[in-house]
């Protein structure tokens, strides 16, 4: 099924489903997933044209690309996102379920972004144990880390493994 716009396909997608992207997309407003999803990007950029980001020396809390929050399995693959201006969080996933994050691009350029994927900043999930994030590319200038995880279950295994960092700067 074909949808005007990426909102629409996750709005209209029910848990286990692939939305799968034809073409680039910019995304306005930050886009939800509240489902466990995969999310295919066929090597089509994603780009943020959000505002908020990064003013003065201060980030903007709660200015995210990508929020998911889903206690299901997720997936997100075959993305390149694109920034127009700083953004503090492209992907900020909050997933109970396990989390694959792969073959992703993140091109930040000189727009610098704090971390480009944050797992469980919110407290209400914890990525599952088998999460995967792996042959992803970081590009451009990053403020603090690539990835984060801020709460992980007990004895879990997580696998980082193939991601490549080509730093601009900071």
């Amino acid at each position: 099924v074909y949808y005007e716009n990426l909102t629409d396909a996750i709005a209209a997608a029910k848990d286990g489903d692939t939305v799968a992207l034809l073409e680039d997309v910019t995304l306005t407003e930050t886009l939800g997933i509240t489902k466990g999803i995969t999310l295919d990007g066929n090597e089509n950029t994603i780009t943020a044209n959000i505002e908020g980001g990064k003013t003065g020396n201060s980030w903007i809390s709660g200015v995210k690309f990508i929020d998911v929050d889903t206690d299901k399995n997720l997936t997100i693959r075959d993305c390149v996102f694109a920034f127009d201006q700083p953004i503090r969080t492209p992907l900020s996933l909050n997933v109970g379920g396990v989390a694959t994050i792969t073959g992703n691009t993140f091109n930040c350029g000189e727009q610098m972004c704090y971390n480009p994927i944050e797992f469980g900043i919110s407290g209400d999930y914890s990525p599952a144990s088998g999460t995967i994030v792996s042959n992803n590319v970081f590009n451009g200038q990053f403020y603090n880390n690539g990835i984060s995880f801020y709460n992980l279950v007990e004895n879990g295994v997580y696998t980082i493994s193939g991601n490549t960092f080509e730093f601009a700067g900071n």
